[in-house]
């Protein structure tokens, strides 16, 4: 049962549908920390990718960029991630850099909403990855 606050949802959709992920990690909240924590560090390195992508004109390496941002997106029950990303993929395949900058500005901006979102997730999957205490036995 998600316990993230609502502050966390835009128009009430989360980045991540946590619900989802739980049953993709067949409700191993471990696993599902563990893959959130590589998810993580894989949108802050991509992330950095992209800028440099952006300012060095590289529309091969953001296309495959994009696309492994869409792929851990889809693993990860995030859905706007995942379509910005696979727009971005084949629009830099595609196109010009500066005619899709508005799209790599709003992958960039799904990509920040995703970390942000990150820490109640974490927070939430780490209060079910404890075991609980047994109760005191009196005698």
């Amino acid at each position: 049962m998600t316990r993230i606050n609502g502050s966390d949802h835009i128009g009430g959709v989360t980045p991540l549908k946590v619900e989802e992920l739980r049953e993709r990690c067949m409700g191993n909240a471990s696993v599902a920390l563990l893959l959130l924590e590589k998810f993580e560090s894989q949108l802050r390195r991509d992330s950095e990718v992209i800028a440099t992508c952006l300012s060095s004109n590289d529309g091969a390496e953001l296309a495959r960029i994009a696309h492994s941002i869409a792929g851990a997106a889809g693993t990860m029950a995030a859905g706007a991630l995942y379509g910005r990303a696979a727009e971005v993929d084949r629009l830099a395949r595609e196109a010009s850099l500066d005619a899709i900058a508005a799209d790599v500005a709003a992958l960039r901006s799904e990509v920040e909403r995703c970390l942000g979102f990150l820490p109640a997730v974490r927070r939430d999957l780490s209060a079910e990855a404890r075991p609980e205490a047994p109760p005191e036995v009196r005698s």
